[in-house]
């Protein structure tokens, strides 16, 4: 009889040890499920900032061609205008020259 009860005792601390070590697999297989779902969503939110990133340096990196375009068509601009100047330099010089030598 007393085995007896050692034996149901010792089945029934067996069925808690089980019970518990369910419990356990079943809190860490939620918590491993609440780990990834974090994991996911950071890694979620750094692609996302990235990608923002990345939008910004390329409408940056655009800004600065449409400026460095705008620059050279200005320093273009400013050649022919000193072109144009160098010319008409010139003609003012061989008209004073040409009148000059008339006087004289």
């Amino acid at each position: 009889q007393e085995e007896k009860e050692l034996l149901k005792s010792s089945i029934s601390a067996l069925k808690q040890e089980i019970e518990d070590m369910e419990n356990y697999r079943v809190s860490s297989s939620e918590e491993h499920q609440r780990l990834v779902q974090l994991h996911s969503n950071e890694v979620s939110s750094l692609v996302e900032a990235l990608d923002k990133n990345d939008v910004e340096k390329e409408s940056q990196s655009s800004q600065l061609r449409n400026l460095v375009q705008e620059l050279q068509t200005q320093l273009q601009d400013q050649k022919s205008g000193r072109h144009r100047l160098e010319s008409s330099l010139e003609s003012e010089k061989a008209i004073s020259t040409n009148v000059t030598e008339r006087l004289d």
